[in-house]
């Protein structure tokens, strides 16, 4: 029953991507590179964690830098960029520790005045980086701890810096691409009266 879920939702998410290139064609010239599962399992191995499940199906059906409309250039950052990516590179911690954050409201992530700086340094351990969404904006999937395979939203230096959108990566996804489906033919009618 679980893998019929999860193949339901892939052929989902599929045919959003396939409706995002026909909307936007340039597109279409980054789907269908998915990862081996050797280069999986030596990311795991290196460091320490096991990915979600739905994450990883995503990546051997689609790749590492296919379709995701809520980040710069509309895709995925490669693997190499998960743990490295600039300002999510300044706050990321361990991937094996545990995300600290749980709950389903904006966090304001405690702050030294005396520093200039949060208290808590790493606050997005046990997190990878899928993309920047511009504007310092992250959005940030979990990988160790509670909320292991849901994404949040993390902007550093605002007052409630951390977002919880209440989603797994599938579903996350899945949401993403319907709305900017949306959004993109809605401008266009607009640019057409």
């Amino acid at each position: 029953m679980e893998q019929e879920n999860l193949d339901a939702k892939m052929r989902r998410i599929e045919k959003l991507m396939s409706a995002s290139i026909e909307l936007m064609p340039s597109l279409g010239r980054r789907t269908k590179k998915p990862l081996p599962p050797s280069v999986l399992q030596a990311f795991e191995e290196s460091h320490g964690i096991e990915l979600p499940g739905d994450f990883k199906a995503y990546l051997l059906r689609f790749g590492d830098e296919a379709i995701l409309p809520r980040v710069f250039q509309k895709k995925m950052l490669p693997m190499a960029e998960w743990t490295e990516n600039g300002i999510y590179k300044c706050f990321r911690g361990e991937l094996k520790k545990p995300f600290a954050y749980t709950g389903k409201k904006p966090l304001a992530l405690e702050w030294d005045e005396e520093k200039d700086d949060y208290v808590h340094l790493t606050p997005l351990e046990g997190t990878l980086c899928l993309g920047s969404g511009g504007c310092d904006i992250l959005w940030i999937l979990v990988v160790q701890g509670p909320e292991k395979g849901k994404v949040w939203c993390f902007v550093p230096g605002a007052e409630k810096a951390l977002m919880p959108t209440g989603l797994g990566f599938l579903e996350w996804c899945e949401e993403e691409l319907k709305k900017e489906n949306e959004e993109t033919i809605r401008l266009r009618k607009l640019a057409e009266t």
